[in-house]
Parts: C-alpha cells; sequence; structure tokens
C-alpha cells in the first residue's frame, strides 16, 4: 500500500471513530422511551434513524469486502429498506444490537470493537 493511502484510509477510520463516538454519546442519552419518540412532525425516531443507518453500513460497507466495482454500489437483493423505517418494531437493547452490528460491518470479522471501525484510536474529547 501506497504512503497516501496508508494516510488516506487512517484519515477514514479517525473521521469514522469521531462518528461512532458522536453516535454513542447521543444514544447513551436516551431512556427505554426515548428511542421511538418523534422530535418533529415528519421526522424519524431515534430507533428509525438506528434501523436505517445500521442497513446502509450493511448494505455499503458490506457490499466493499469483495473489493470495489464501478458498477456497484454494494445494495444487496436481500435488503428490505422500507423495513429500516418501521417504527415500534424493536426494543431499545435490540436497536443498540442493531447498531453495534453495523458498526462492526466497518470494522471488518476479528476486530475488537474499540468503538471505532479496525482502528485502536481513542475517542476525542
Amino acid at each position: 500500500m501506497t504512503a497516501v493511502a496508508e494516510l488516506y484510509l487512517r484519515d477514514v477510520r479517525e473521521r469514522m471513530a469521531e462518528i461512532r463516538h458522536l453516535g454513542d454519546r447521543a444514544l447513551s442519552q436516551l431512556g427505554d422511551g426515548d428511542w421511538h419518540r418523534y422530535l418533529a412532525d415528519g421526522g424519524n425516531s431515534a430507533a428509525v434513524l438506528v434501523q436505517h443507518l445500521s442497513g446502509n453500513m450493511h448494505a455499503r460497507w458490506g457490499g466493499l469486502r469483495g473489493g470495489y466495482r464501478p458498477d456497484h454500489e454494494g445494495e444487496p437483493a436481500s435488503r428490505d429498506r422500507d423495513a429500516e423505517f418501521e417504527e415500534g418494531r424493536l426494543s431499545p437493547a435490540e436497536l443498540q444490537a442493531c447498531w453495534d452490528e453495523g458498526w462492526a460491518v466497518l470494522r471488518g470479522p476479528g476486530t475488537p470493537d474499540t468503538g471505532g471501525p479496525d482502528t485502536h484510536i481513542d475517542h476525542p474529547r
């Protein structure tokens, strides 16, 4: 791998670790009754956002595991995107697991969960 590629991947991993940490902090503030609450008309609850983000992580990052192909964006035929927007079907514990499983796709198999993707970067303060 070239030095530029290594720098780029390190930067991506750092940015994704920051995003993961931000999401973890936001979700940790939710009580059991908050996951399915809408904050605005026409908006999505935290539950729906987690379901959709996890589905997107599986589709996009999981699709890249086989290598990049210009004609393939990573959307598997098995993905039920509409179901990701169904409200009230998962408990807070199941939603947290869904969130963690989505991030695990980016980390890759066998990588310890450090709160970030495939890296051992400490969370930003």
